[in-house]
């Protein structure tokens, strides 16, 4: 297994999308310090993790919720995307497109194409600590719907299985028309 990581860009791009969503002082009561994750570094996957759970303490709302949110309108929001995605067919992208190593590392990603418009996404993540497995379990499938809604197609990203001891894999559902 090999070790997961994350990179500095993607922490400075959760900054700037809570700075634009609540203010610039919303993180502000559990004093992450932004100058701290540099944009080209690359950072441990419970860095990453103990990142997000801060940021649910700190905004208060539902885990799944707030996660979900964060990931799905970083995609959407960042001026890079949609010159990706937009109009493209998402079978396309979700069985070719590799780019999230860029900015993480987090596991074995594996698609299986069901149908012209359903396909699943199984992630095996390379973690042992559950708590952490579920942080990144609703930020990634926010990640995947985001994408989805750049394509301009109507439809949904649904986690179908979830991670466990036993089994450390992820697995979501794409429908869409």
């Amino acid at each position: 297994m090999q070790q997961p990581e994350v990179k500095g860009d993607l922490f400075q791009h959760i900054f700037a999308y809570i700075e634009k969503k609540w203010g610039k002082h919303a993180l502000e009561p559990h004093s992450i310090p932004r100058k701290k994750f540099k944009m080209e570094r690359w950072y441990t996957f419970k860095e990453f993790c103990d990142f997000l759970e801060e940021i649910v303490k700190t905004i208060g709302e539902g885990k799944v919720e707030i996660l979900f949110n964060i990931g799905c309108d970083m995609i959407v929001d960042d001026l890079r995307w949609p010159l990706v995605f937009k109009g493209k067919d998402p079978i396309n992208i979700f069985t070719s497109n590799k780019m999230q190593n860029a900015q993480y590392r987090i596991g074995d990603f594996r698609v299986n194409l069901l149908s012209k418009k359903h396909l699943t996404v199984s992630v095996e993540l390379w973690t042992e600590d559950e708590g952490c497995a579920e942080l990144i379990a609703h930020f990634y499938r926010g990640r995947l719907q985001g994408i989805l809604n750049l394509t301009g197609h109507l439809g949904k990203v649904h986690m179908s299985k979830k991670y466990t001891e036993t089994e450390k894999i992820c697995v979501y559902d794409l429908r869409w028309r």
